[in-house]
């Protein structure tokens, strides 16, 4: 099972801790592609930042796009969250698009019956 999402991290205009939280990741790979089964992650902005801000509206620095491969679930869970720890040290950095805090993974981890 596979698929994508989009989330923001907590972060200062100049995206530093998005930059940490990307480069934390082990198992996730951080490219973008087509046609591959592994998970990857990319920085939504990086396509974009030639763009003026009106043009870039809505595509901030802090927002990650998430295409989910074929791992185990928990491996790509944990990557995550050993992720989110090394900047925050309590996974408290994920932010839904409705700007709320989530100290964990309930959107990922909402798989568990499968």
């Amino acid at each position: 099972m596979s698929g994508m999402i989009s989330f923001y991290i907590k972060d200062d205009e100049d995206g530093s801790a998005t930059k940490m939280f990307l480069n934390k990741l082990q198992l996730i790979q951080n490219a973008t592609s087509l046609g591959t089964a592994e998970s990857l992650i990319v920085r939504c902005d990086m396509k974009y930042e030639e763009f003026s801000p009106p043009l870039r509206k809505g595509v901030a620095n802090n927002l990650v796009r998430l295409s989910v491969g074929l791992e185990e679930k928990e491996d790509i869970i944990e990557d995550l969250k050993q992720a989110l720890d090394s900047i925050t040290g309590a996974s408290g950095n994920l932010e839904s698009k409705r700007g709320d805090n989530h100290s964990d993974f309930e959107l990922i981890n909402s798989t568990k019956g499968d």
